[in-house]
């Protein structure tokens, strides 16, 4: 069985599997090495194995011909974890004539939704651009990040295109979780998620493992000793909170990144500006 963690970027994708990789360590939390209890899709060395070219030499209709090479290969390196999740930004999407993802029907996958409008906030404060600039991302049919010296291509598409060809996979087992309850409720959730990935819950290491991962913690680690998979330009663990659209965005913004997809934000149970 494999584990996935899905989301569109700036959703809580880290926070989960910050929570995984604590409860499974047998020492205190360390964010940095969080790379060895779960996986990711830019690994510059598996994906020169998988198509036999070094990077520069590649285009990205090239690599995503090599996806099921690459998560073939990766899956090969040993972690340390019982449940050793993918982080992954792509869209479940299928581009000439290959999918995404070749899922199982045994795999699992936690699929994280954020609010779009607090997505636009968060993305826009970590990256360093205005948030008309976010909305125009988000609201960006076909929207693909080019590489750059951490990453690969990454296809996101629109945020709504996203969140759908999520919420369509069949081929397996996934589980919503919503960025607002894993914030209102963390105990909850995690059990949720703990008894979606058939994992025994031990009470006391789970009680530890809400302590070592509430987002002041994780903020506070990452203000003391640095956060590798930072590449933004201000903290990777910034607030944290539901709803900061509200304060933040003007009426307009906000109907712009939620014109036109009621029957999703009402599916997910998000407040419409």
């Amino acid at each position: 069985m494999s584990t996935w963690v899905a989301s569109y970027p700036r959703s809580g994708n880290t926070y989960v599997r910050a929570f995984l990789a604590s409860y499974f360590m047998d020492y205190p939390l360390n964010i940095n090495a969080l790379g060895q209890y779960g996986y990711g899709e830019h690994d510059e060395r598996v994906w020169a194995l998988a198509t036999g070219w070094p990077n520069g030499l590649r285009s990205f209709e090239f690599d995503w011909r090599h996806r099921d090479d690459y998560f073939s290969i990766l899956f090969t390196s040993p972690r340390r974890g019982s449940i050793n999740p993918v982080k992954t930004h792509t869209a479940n999407v299928q581009l000439y004539g290959y999918d995404a993802f070749h899922f199982r029907a045994h795999d699992r996958i936690i699929h994280i939704v954020r609010h779009p409008c607090d997505v636009a906030v968060s993305l826009a404060a970590y990256t360093g651009i205005s948030i008309d600039a976010a909305i125009d991302q988000l609201t960006l049919d076909y929207a693909c990040t080019p590489p750059d010296k951490n990453t690969r291509w990454e296809y996101r598409d629109s945020w709504v295109n996203h969140t759908i060809s999520w919420l369509e996979e069949s081929r397996a087992t996934v589980l919503l979780v919503r960025f607002d309850d894993l914030c209102a409720n963390p105990a909850e959730q995690f059990q949720r998620i703990f008894e979606f990935l058939g994992v025994d819950i031990d009470a006391d290491r789970f009680e530890n493992t809400l302590r070592q991962t509430t987002f002041q913690a994780l903020r506070d680690q990452e203000m003391a000793s640095g956060f590798d998979e930072n590449i933004g330009l201000s903290s990777f663990f910034r607030v944290g909170r539901p709803n900061q659209w509200r304060d933040i965005l003007s009426s307009g913004q906000a109907l712009r990144l939620t014109d036109g997809i009621d029957p999703v934000m009402q599916y997910l149970d998000f407040d419409l500006p």
